[in-house]
């Protein structure tokens, strides 16, 4: 039995076109009777190394510092980088006994938009929560280059 099928496509002019639209059909016969979750997102580029190293050599790190301060403790940056997950990237399971659990969702799945959207969640956290700004990725990028780092 199958779990899941995926196609690709495009909208144009308000319209679904599917690749390959015979074919996804016909897969849908391996689904017995059941209600299925439909959703149709835009493809995005997988994030990038730049945002990767922004967010793990900039952002992480000065998280991790306010935190270890105002806490007292020593938090490395995989911790931080955990937490911060849960806290801005997560989504709420209700168990069959009807408790709630938070999971931590993977940010390396994320196009460059979506992590785009969380470093700016944490940027502004850390900006309200512990009054630190955080070096915004276009300047901090532009200052680099200028002084030739």
């Amino acid at each position: 039995m199958a779990k899941e099928v995926v196609t690709f496509g495009n909208i144009q002019s308000g319209k679904l076109n599917i690749v390959e639209r015979g074919q996804f059909l016909d897969s849908l016969a391996a689904f017995p009777d059941c209600e299925i979750e439909l959703t149709v997102k835009r493809l995005g580029r997988q994030r990038s190394s730049p945002q990767s190293r922004y967010y793990f050599g900039v952002v992480v790190p000065l998280i991790r510092d306010a935190m270890n301060d105002a806490l007292g403790e020593r938090l490395d940056k995989e911790e931080v980088h955990e937490w911060l997950k849960k806290e801005f990237n997560s989504r709420e399971i209700e168990t069959s006994n009807g408790h709630f659990l938070t999971v931590a969702l993977s940010t390396r799945k994320m196009n460059t938009t979506d992590f785009t959207d969380y470093i700016e969640r944490c940027r502004n956290w850390a900006a309200t929560f512990f009054g630190i700004d955080i070096p915004d990725p276009v300047k901090l990028s532009t200052t680099k280059t200028e002084l030739k780092v």
